[in-house]
């Protein structure tokens, strides 16, 4: 017998609600649209995909503040996207 939790289902996130699931997708939409706005700028990419990673950051924390949202919740929130985010930036930026 399996203990209460979850339903077990084949696809990936089935366990998550639909706002933390949007907020994945969007963080996964980011980094790859860094890197093409770094590719058109010229110059150093890994430096400057951390860049704009970073106000991709900047702006998510300011969208938590102006939502009010609390650091931990159940779900993910914005606070977890901009973690993510600096993260990302902090370790391209070690690379670069």
């Amino acid at each position: 017998m399996r203990p209460p939790g979850p339903p077990l289902s084949g696809r990936h996130g089935a366990g998550m609600d639909p706002a933390s699931r949007a907020l994945v997708v969007r963080f996964l939409f980011k980094p790859p649209v860094a890197v093409l706005l770094a590719s058109l700028l010229g110059g150093p990419i890994l430096a400057q995909v951390a860049a704009l990673l970073l106000l991709y950051a900047i702006v998510t924390m300011l969208g938590a503040f102006l939502l009010r949202q609390r650091l931990f919740e159940r779900g993910f929130t914005l606070w977890d996207e901009t973690s993510w985010l600096v993260g990302l930036a902090l370790g391209l930026r070690m690379v670069a």
